[in-house]
């Protein structure tokens, strides 16, 4: 068989050079020569990066771990900061709500890291931030999709507390969408809209499962 492998451990790349971290491959090079994606390629941000390396450096205190799978949870969390820092201010420089919403993203998985070692208060303080930052991406962003995904993080945190108070107004907006706005979608963000919609419509009637009393961590019970 297969040895079992926690992706949430390995998930970010991190540069050994400057030690820029993020999940998206694209956002590296092999070869000098390929071009950098528009949304890191702010020249702001480089200067900020490049000026701060020798203390990243510092701070980072198993580099050699950088390579392989066998991180250790030091590494893991500081990868995970390094990465939540730097989609946080590029999506500030690039008025951006995809990096926005991928440290949204990223702080959801680094609470998940927290609470499978048992560090109940870590997680929580990391999944309120991230609940925090959903809210304010959901009221403000022009992208659907960003806003039905920001819509599913918010649903589920009003789970997982018991107050079902928080969950009807998305859901709300998730049914209105797909009853009398969906013609008006794009196809990649009607496909969102399908996938979301069915699971919060699923877990609104299953709700007794996503509160935290019925979970283990973040996990169903089996």
């Amino acid at each position: 068989g297969f040895d079992y492998i926690d992706y949430n451990l390995i998930n970010i790349i991190v540069c050994p050079h400057c030690l820029f971290a993020s999940k998206e491959k694209v956002f590296f090079r092999k070869d000098p020569s390929e071009s950098i994606p528009d949304v890191i390629n702010e020249k702001r941000f480089k200067q900020v990066w490049l000026r701060e390396i020798k203390e990243r450096k510092r701070i980072f205190k198993h580099p050699n771990e950088i390579p392989t799978i066998e991180r250790s949870l030091e590494t893991v969390v500081y990868s995970y900061k390094i990465a939540i820092e730097i989609a946080k201010k590029l999506g500030e420089l690039k008025f951006n709500d995809e990096m926005r919403w991928q440290a949204i993203h990223l702080l959801i998985a680094l609470s998940e890291v927290h609470m499978s070692n048992r560090n109940e208060t870590l997680a929580i303080e990391t999944l309120t931030d991230a609940h925090t930052r959903a809210k304010h991406l959901f009221n403000n962003t022009s992208n659907n999709s960003i806003a039905f995904k920001c819509a599913r993080v918010l649903m589920i945190w009003g789970l997982y507390k018991g107050q079902p108070k928080e969950v009807m107004p998305y859901l709300n907006f998730l049914q209105d969408m797909k009853q009398n706005k969906i013609n008006q979608l794009n196809q990649t963000d009607k496909l969102m809209l399908n996938k979301v919609f069915g699971e919060m419509k699923r877990a609104v009637e299953n709700r007794g499962d996503y509160h935290k009393g019925h979970l283990d961590g973040f996990h169903f019970i089996n």
